[in-house]
């Protein structure tokens, strides 16, 4: 399988509701290689890839109602891969960004650390808040209750670890222990080896088989399985299970489903042989979501999980 990068093409000029931005800083995120395979397999048309991003704004675009100005420093996501849209993509010298689904990057943050942030934000608000409706950062929880984010050392989980524990949650997290410290550090109350056998009962224990709300970064059949034995037995209430991929959920007694990240933008798509709908609700959620977290970063409320910075600028992507 081979991927294509573009070495040449036009600067893309924005569109009403649209930002343009020159020389980004781009991610990729390690995780989800695989999953960049699967998308290259499913899109038969030649697509742009890579959703984060951080970079300068060049132009904007008509319609725009954020507050933002040409040489502003921002942060956030694109729909990478987008069949729709095959210009859709960060990885590229210059990008186009919807209005909305983007953050400032404070002076004191390199835009190395912020190109981390975008898909994180937004699968986050989708997955905690719009989904399993947790109590916002701003409005915490009176008392805590616990919550299980598997995949904790990801870039999505330290910062679902950040937002679950200004919610006031007990925020408990899969890892290898190596990633322990790290995950301490942003705010996990307990962490657990993913590898350790029984994995699952043992949490189910820790929780005083209490626990009704499991976050599944990873969204795979490992982490299902351990999923499963963790949620509580309890009937009531019931538990609540969300994952990012979809993924079959074995129990009947736990509402469980998924949340796809690429709704955000509010436009139809496909995906994985599927057409999805535009849902104008989740772009309009993930807007306000992202001007709330966008707040917490700047007060250092919220820090962007470690960057490895690459490099030879596009080419390396491959060697990512």
């Amino acid at each position: 399988m081979v991927t294509l990068l573009w070495s040449t093409g036009p600067c893309p000029p924005p569109g009403p509701g649209e930002i343009s931005m020159g020389k980004p800083v781009i991610m990729v995120n390690l995780p989800r290689k695989l999953e960049v395979a699967l998308f290259n397999m499913l899109i038969s048309s030649q697509t742009l890839q890579g959703c984060d991003f951080s970079g300068t704004v060049i132009e904007i675009g008509s319609d725009v109602k954020s507050d933002v100005k040409e040489g502003d420093k921002i942060w956030g996501f694109v729909h990478g891969c987008n069949s729709s849209n095959p210009e859709d993509g960060a990885f590229a010298e210059y990008i186009v960004a919807k209005d909305g689904l983007f953050g400032n990057v404070p002076d004191f943050m390199r835009m190395e650390d912020a190109a981390t942030l975008g898909v994180a934000v937004g699968a986050n608000g989708q997955g905690l808040y719009q989904t399993l409706k947790l109590p916002f950062p701003d409005q915490p929880a009176e008392k805590p209750f616990p919550l299980l984010i598997y995949g904790g050392s990801t870039a999505t989980g330290t910062i679902a670890i950040q937002l679950a524990k200004l919610s006031g949650l007990q925020v408990i997290t899969t890892a290898s222990p190596s990633n322990f410290e790290l995950l301490k550090s942003r705010g996990a109350d307990a962490m657990f080896d993913y590898n350790e056998p029984e994995v699952g009962e043992n949490i189910r224990k820790f929780t005083d088989n209490n626990l009704k709300y499991v976050y599944d970064i990873i969204s795979s059949a490992p982490s299902v399985a351990i999923c499963t034995a963790a949620i509580s037995t309890a009937p009531e209430p019931k538990a609540q299970y969300t994952a990012l991929l979809p993924v079959e959920f074995p129990r009947e007694d736990v509402d469980s489903g998924f949340t796809m990240a690429y709704t955000c933008w509010g436009n139809p798509f496909r995906r994985f042989g599927m057409q999805w709908p535009a849902k104008l609700e989740d772009y309009e959620f993930t807007v306000k979501f992202i001007k709330l977290v966008d707040g917490l970063i700047t007060e250092g409320k919220i820090v962007p999980h470690p960057a490895t910075v690459g490099t030879n600028g596009l080419h390396g992507i491959l060697d990512a």
